[in-house]
């Protein structure tokens, strides 16, 4: 009887998927393998002269030591300094601005030079910026010299200008009937959840000249209890709510019984005032 032999597909197309494994398990010792092997040789045995050439020369017993001892595994060893890299700049975080709002004249309705004393019916212009857009939903309100509300504008650019107009006159009612004063100083917020900043104006009545005046007598710590024999002292505050500047003002205090004055220090006005707070100018006597 003759019998003739067969061959499995089954057991070619194993010992194929045996060699293509078998293949990349080399390739990937190789890949692994040669760049540590480049860098280890070049470690090893590559010396440059002073010249810049590079020289093959043996590594000796301590260049053996010291590379056991304190072995190096700097990243680029493990690519090919022939082959052109890519850098990446560093991504550095963005300064965020800082919100701020001015005012300016409003004439004509658009914002002229900066500018911080109107009159009543003046145009007044005030300018935001890092407002944020729409997306941050703030607004920009005026408020009077009472703290109220006159008007209010939602952001929609940045930055963003606003218009507002003074009453004409030194007071206005409110809808529920309230007097309010318009002449002092008004403010000019921008807003979102709570107040980011705010600008300073002031208005005044330049047919009636108006000053607003108060003053304050208080005595510190050290002179709440003065002993018979011992000096006290007492600061006498005095300030201008305006909006006009106030002349000729004079302050006197009375010295209490069974007590004698012994000197006074003026330290007003200040050196450097407010801009929007009017001046004071006068003398003090005792």
């Amino acid at each position: 009887m003759k019998t003739q032999l067969t061959h499995s597909p089954r057991s070619h197309r194993v010992s194929f998927n045996s060699i293509i494994r078998i293949g990349m398990l080399f390739a990937l010792i190789a890949l692994i393998g040669i760049p540590l092997f480049s860098s280890s040789s070049e470690s090893s045995w590559g010396r440059t002269s002073k010249d810049g050439n590079s020289k093959a020369v043996p590594a000796t017993d301590s260049s053996r030591a010291d590379s056991k001892q304190n072995p190096v595994f700097a990243p680029q060893q493990l690519f090919n300094p022939l082959l052109p890299t890519t850098s990446f700049p560093l991504m550095m975080p963005q300064a965020t601005p800082t919100p701020s709002i001015a005012t300016f004249d409003g004439t004509g309705g658009t914002c002229g030079a900066a500018k911080v004393e109107f009159n009543l019916g003046q145009e007044v212009c005030a300018t935001a910026t890092a407002t944020g857009g729409s997306a941050a939903r703030r607004r920009i309100t005026w408020q009077d010299p009472e703290g109220f509300v006159r008007q209010s504008t939602a952001i929609t650019t940045d930055p963003q200008s606003d218009q507002f107009t003074i009453p004409n006159t030194p007071t206005s009612t409110l809808s529920n009937g309230q007097v309010v004063n318009n002449l002092g100083n008004w403010r000019v917020n921008l807003v979102g959840r709570s107040l980011v900043t705010y600008a300073t104006f002031v208005v005044k009545d330049p047919a009636n000249a108006t000053a607003d005046l108060s003053v304050t007598k208080i005595a510190p710590s050290n002179s709440q209890q003065v002993a018979a024999g011992s000096n006290g002292s007492f600061d006498i505050y005095v300030q201008n709510g305006g909006p006009d500047d106030a002349a000729s003002v004079t302050v006197t205090d009375h010295v209490p019984n069974n007590t004698t004055f012994v000197a006074m220090i003026q330290t007003s006005p200040p050196q450097t005032p407010n801009p929007t707070e009017p001046a004071l100018a006068g003398l003090f006597s005792m």
